[in-house]
């Protein structure tokens, strides 16, 4: 056997691997942990909410910006400093904790705040790491991202279960403690990787002002029409997936006799089709071209949506859910590998990190809209109606690809 052929044979893939499993598991509990204590301090939705939107805004304001600092820095670096700041940040949580306990308007604003700033820290790492991945192994890219994003499938399963446990057993500054060691450990070990970034030969220029800069990663993007058509369909797709996230409840309580109890088994079956997905499409050697898979990968992923959250039985709400979490694996994969393989490596950030803000803006939206929505219609309606905007989106999406394509290879 080839060991070349083995992606965990390579030492560098295994380090990145390991370290960030361990580092997102812990902050799945993290982030459970956070939602549990603002709901003690406050019983306001919007508070709750607001937490929730840290995680998604960075990414929406600053993402272009940081996409073009880190293409031009070691990638390396950048994501131990990301993952070592993220900690220290965490873990500065405690100190405040015990000032402030009697003061729940002040800690409220030092948990926003380190929130806010660990997020943004956070814009660095996702772009540098799809950058990095591609220069780790030899393997085939796509391979590559299908054992990375294994890394969110499995803490989607393990994070949920083991949150309880941990807080249970540790408490709330416990799980503080734990998620910030998490990412303390992933930064030590990521300074053990043997990567050597490009050099780059680059003319003097002129300083781009902060406009030109933000607009670089757009430009890059839109001159590919193939990643154009990708970047959009995912950004259209996230309207489903923030329907999804806030239906869980509404469909636990719908199936389940405890539903607030048996929402982990929804994000289980969904954390075991994205395992399952992201697996196949490493070792299937399908013939179909990937901007077809991608429009059919889609194209399930609404249909089944409509599936599990119009269903009364719960069988068929879980396998569908399943079948979801397996079209979000290929999606994820198929997005990825081919933006590393068509944009030049020094530009791949940039575009990663365009990408990651179009698909958290729809999704914010999707969330903030649905929500309002919920609250005045049945959950069910909202989400088939825009399943079936997605689909036609989708396809009309596809059908103006392909006739440019044909256009200019006739």
């Amino acid at each position: 056997m080839d060991k070349n052929k083995i992606i965990f044979y390579n030492k560098n893939f295994s380090i990145l691997w390991f370290g960030q499993l361990f580092s997102t598991v812990g902050n799945w509990v993290y982030s459970m942990f956070i939602l549990i204590y603002v709901a003690t301090l406050t019983d306001k939705a919007i508070v709750i909410a607001g937490i929730l939107m840290t995680s998604m805004l960075p990414n929406i304001l600053f993402g272009p910006f940081i996409g073009n600092i880190v293409d031009k820095v070691n990638k390396k670096y950048m994501i131990v400093i990301s993952d070592f700041i993220r900690g220290i940040l965490i873990l500065g949580l405690l100190p405040l904790m015990n000032v402030f306990e009697n003061q729940k308007v002040i800690l409220l604003i030092c948990i926003f705040v380190t929130s806010i700033i660990s997020n943004v820290v956070g814009c660095f790492f996702d772009p540098a790491i799809r950058s990095i991945i591609p220069r780790l192994t030899n393997v085939d890219i796509k391979k590559s991202n299908s054992y990375f994003a294994l890394i969110g499938s499995i803490s989607l399963i393990l994070g949920p279960a083991f949150g309880g446990t941990v807080v249970g057993i540790l408490g709330f500054r416990g799980v503080v403690i734990f998620n910030a060691c998490t990412f303390i450990v992933s930064a030590v070990s990521e300074m053990f990787l043997k990567y050597m970034e490009e050099k780059k030969q680059e003319k003097k220029q002129e300083k781009i002002k902060m406009l030109q800069k933000y607009k670089l990663g757009w430009s890059v993007l839109s001159q590919k029409a193939d990643i154009k058509y990708y970047v959009i369909v995912a950004g259209i797709r996230s309207l489903v997936v923030g329907l999804i996230n806030i239906s869980f409840i509404f469909v636990a309580n719908k199936i389940f006799i405890k539903g607030s109890v048996s929402v982990g088994y929804i994000y289980a079956a969904l954390g075991c089709g994205l395992i399952l997905g992201s697996l196949v499409i490493a070792y299937w050697r399908y013939k179909i071209r990937d901007i077809k898979l991608y429009l059919i990968v889609i194209l399930a992923n609404a249909i089944f949506s409509i599936i599990y959250i119009f269903t009364q039985s719960l069988v068929i709400t879980l396998m569908a859910i399943f079948i979801v979490g397996i079209s979000d694996g290929f999606q994820s994969v198929l997005l990825y590998s081919n933006i590393q393989k068509q944009i030049e490596s020094n530009d791949t950030a940039k575009v990663v990190a365009c990408t990651n803000s179009i698909m958290m803006a729809f999704q914010l939206i999707s969330m903030t809209v649905g929500g309002l929505l919920f609250d005045y219609f049945d959950s069910t309606y909202v989400v088939i109606i825009v399943s079936i905007i997605v689909i036609t989106c989708t396809y009309i999406s596809y059908a103006k690809l392909t006739k440019k394509q044909y256009e200019i290879n006739n």
